[in-house]
């Protein structure tokens, strides 16, 4: 069996990528919706894969990095460009890192990571 928990947080940012034609996008925001999945084979002593406001707060601390800012000069993304791919990316690294430095007993681990640009595109970074 297999135990799985969402927490999903929003956060404002800009960024320029560059096109399939190889031009620069101008630069333009999004309201990003992050989604995070984090699984266990067994739950935790208290019946859980692991708290809820855990992996709340550790989504929060990545995500004021990016609120609000212009990724292009984040230093976060010096040397990638920030697509929504490298922003799950970097939010599926940070929680598993998280979560290994915390190494909890039940080993929960980050599934999957999704970010959605707009309603309609998104991006999935997953364990695997």
């Amino acid at each position: 069996m297999l135990y799985k928990v969402l927490v999903s947080k929003f956060f404002s940012a800009a960024h320029r990528v560059r096109l399939a034609n190889g031009e620069w996008e101008n630069i333009h925001g999004h309201n990003y919706k992050v989604e995070v999945c984090i699984s266990s084979k067994e739950l935790n002593k208290d019946g859980m894969v692991i708290d809820f406001l855990l992996i709340d707060n550790y989504l929060h601390e990545i995500i004021k990095r990016m609120d609000h800012s212009y990724l292009n000069e984040n230093p976060d993304f010096i040397d990638v460009v920030p697509t929504c791919e490298n922003i799950a990316k970097l939010i599926f690294f940070y929680l598993s890192n998280q979560l290994d430095e915390n190494s909890f007993s039940n080993l929960p681990k980050v599934e999957y990571v999704k970010v959605y640009e707009t309603e309609e595109y998104a991006s999935i970074v997953q364990n695997g």
